[in-house]
């Protein structure tokens, strides 16, 4: 089986030691000593490259051109734009870091910074190793290539190649970029994720001195309208926000689908995978409480996580959760519902999460996505 999931815990090192920090435009050409690998011979999943589609960041300080499929982590802190897009295998990455440095740099002070961020970010992996950062020729800036080696769940390792930029503008906001890629895709695909990497655009001009998150959320929270959909091998239906962002997190051996709202405080999350055993409705509940639990362990995002009030409506096993969420360096106080249900061999999952403040006018809509989810375990994984 070829795996899912490498770029993780990788991409969690750059997260903590993000400070000032960002990027620019990728190299044309792959490393010198790179050699195309068949398809056949990998051992990673294939990176998924749908179209592109602009994402901008509030506040508006850059802009970037990221496949649709693709999923966005945003930890940004109230001065300092961070966001992690992720392929839907997570083998592979492209990491923004966005601040204001009003101090001028000069190119061989961002030699040296750069240097300093991908030592510090990703030294500590196993066979790490990087050139030295140079200046770039036409932009004001630095790049460093560097490679690592990480192991897979299934006892394989593979070699993962980074690009990182650093680059200053108008002496105002500067920015880190560095794309993640299997070393073994990486000839293959390079096209395609330099296309990600070359959109990147800073916009110094949306940058005020002292306001930098004034309206950290664009955007009113709402629910709207909702629409029937069915995973396409069938596996379950729910009803879900018609307006909503979707996202594919599936995997060969379980099924995800992410529908988030514009805000970003809104979410539902479908899952379903293969039932180890004939669950009771008390141990139903307790998968529930390890899945929230899991879902919330990164405490860059998550913090007061509690478990609230467990029962059992209509077959499916429920949990009542609250926690804050950390959104651009915002306390969102959020409140949701996880719903555990078997049907034969398939256990499935459904959380929904919604702003605590809007919560009392939900109900009756939150409790209609709950009640629409539905497993059908005549369907094999």
């Amino acid at each position: 089986m070829k795996q899912k999931f490498i770029i993780s815990s990788v991409v969690a090192l750059a997260i903590s030691f993000a400070g000032p920090l960002t990027p620019t435009l990728a190299q044309d050409d792959p490393p010198p000593t790179s050699t195309a690998v068949p398809r056949s011979k990998w051992v990673t999943q294939p990176i998924k490259f749908s179209a592109l589609k602009t994402y901008t960041h509030d506040p508006a300080w850059f802009e970037i051109d990221v496949p649709s499929n693709w999923t966005s982590d945003d930890t940004s802190t109230a001065d300092e734009a961070i966001i992690t897009f992720t392929d839907p295998t997570k083998n592979g990455a492209v990491f923004v870091d966005v601040f204001a440095n009003t101090d001028e740099l000069s190119k061989a002070d961002m030699v040296e910074k750069l240097d300093t961020f991908v030592n510090a970010s990703f030294r500590k992996l196993t066979k790490f190793k990087a050139t030295d950062a140079s200046e770039m020729e036409n932009l004001n800036g630095a790049s460093q290539f560097f490679r690592y080696s990480t192991k897979l769940t299934n006892g394989k390792t593979v070699n993962m190649y980074g690009d990182a930029f650093y680059e200053q503008y108008d002496n105002t906001l500067v920015s880190i970029v560095v794309l993640l890629l299997p070393e073994e895709q990486y000839i293959t695909i390079k096209k395609q994720a330099y296309n990600i990497v070359n959109s990147f655009k800073a916009a110094p001009e949306n940058y005020e001195a002292g306001t930098p998150t004034d309206n950290p959320v664009a955007g009113d929270f709402a629910i709207g309208d909702l629409k029937d959909f069915e995973q396409e091998a069938g596996i379950f239906n729910v009803r879900v926000p018609a307006d909503w962002e979707e996202s594919d997190n599936s995997s060969s051996d379980f099924v995800q689908l992410i529908w988030q709202d514009s805000t970003g405080k809104g979410l539902v999350i479908a899952s379903a995978a293969a039932a180890k055993k004939t669950y009771k409705p008390a141990e139903l509940q307790a998968e529930g409480v390890s899945y929230i639990k899991s879902f919330t362990k990164n405490t860059k995002r998550f913090k007061d996580v509690k478990i609230g009030k467990k029962s059992v409506v209509d077959g499916a096993a429920l949990v009542a959760f609250s926690y804050t969420f950390i959104l651009n360096g915002e306390d969102v106080p959020i409140v949701g519902v996880i719903a555990a249900k078997q049907d034969q061999n398939t256990i499935g999952f459904l959380q929904l999460a919604v702003p605590e403040e809007n919560a009392d006018n939900l109900i009756d809509v939150s409790e209609e996505i709950v009640a629409s989810f539905t497993i059908n375990g005549d369907v094999s994984f």
